[in-house]
């Protein structure tokens, strides 16, 4: 495989989360870890892909955009190799939807790390949800970063929620972070490796999102959805869920 196919293919998929057995996922991923350049651009890739994703997430976008576009179009007459009679608006619209797909920002439009909730604003739903993602991989890093204090930093400096009880963490290796938008709810998501085999995912989200939760500090029960434990906690200004990222992943002994 050559360095543009294998940029083709690292453009479309988390190396941390894509199976496999794709067809050619593994050589470029193996190319990514043995490559000094590959891995460079990639993580210039990623850190562009945030950079517009977070300038996207500021702009509002009508839910009948789509459904307007598509009938505009069906409706047009060709007239000199041209579609006559759509408004310049939506020709630029039209024309961002377009180059954004190019950059790679088409994740954000196709809706990775969005997630639509699966009930209303609780704890419950919340901790299912984000076990979810990790079943799904419907998310991809924004910054990569092994420090986790660099990384707290990050999702500060980006406007996310506060992570101030987890001391634990300063020691540990991480993959990185990102941010996903949980219906209206921005939250900070961070990979961390717990030790040498063992990799987690915490999610944090602004306590002023939840009606009700219980007292800050108290762990909540260890949960089971699509195999994977999940537990969580809340603090003054944040909550916290955790989920293992595997089925033999035990999460509660790490926090």
């Amino acid at each position: 495989m050559d360095k543009e196919r294998a940029k083709e293919i690292l453009m479309s998929i988390d190396p941390e989360q894509a199976p496999r057995e794709e067809p050619g996922v593994s050589d470029a991923v193996s190319m990514l870890d043995s490559d000094a350049g590959l891995k460079a651009w990639e993580e210039s890739e990623r850190e562009f892909d945030a950079a517009v994703g977070a300038k996207l997430q500021e702009i509002p976008v009508p839910e009948s955009l789509r459904d307007q576009l598509m009938a505009t179009v069906k409706s047009a007459k060709p007239e000199g190799g041209r579609l006559m009679g759509i408004p310049p608006v939506l020709l630029a619209a039209a024309a961002a939807v377009v180059v954004l797909g190019f950059i790679g920002v088409a994740n954000v439009l196709n809706g990775k790390n969005k997630i639509v909730p699966s009930g209303p604003v609780t704890f419950a739903s919340f901790q299912q949800d984000m076990a979810e993602t990790i079943h799904t991989g419907n998310f991809r890093l924004a910054k990569r970063d092994k420090d986790f204090t660099a990384l707290q930093k990050w999702v500060t400096e980006n406007g996310g929620p506060a992570t101030a009880s987890c001391e634990k963490l300063a020691s540990r290796d991480c993959k990185g972070c990102t941010f996903l938008k949980w219906g209206d709810n921005k939250v900070a998501m961070f990979c961390i490796d717990v030790d040498d085999d063992t990799l987690v995912h915490m999610f944090v989200l602004n306590r002023e999102n939840f009606p009700s939760l219980p007292p800050e500090g108290e762990m909540k029960s260890v949960v089971r959805h699509n195999g994977r434990e999940s537990t969580g906690w809340a603090d003054e200004k944040s909550v916290y869920v955790v989920v293992g990222h595997d089925e033999k992943t035990a999460v509660k002994e790490h926090f």
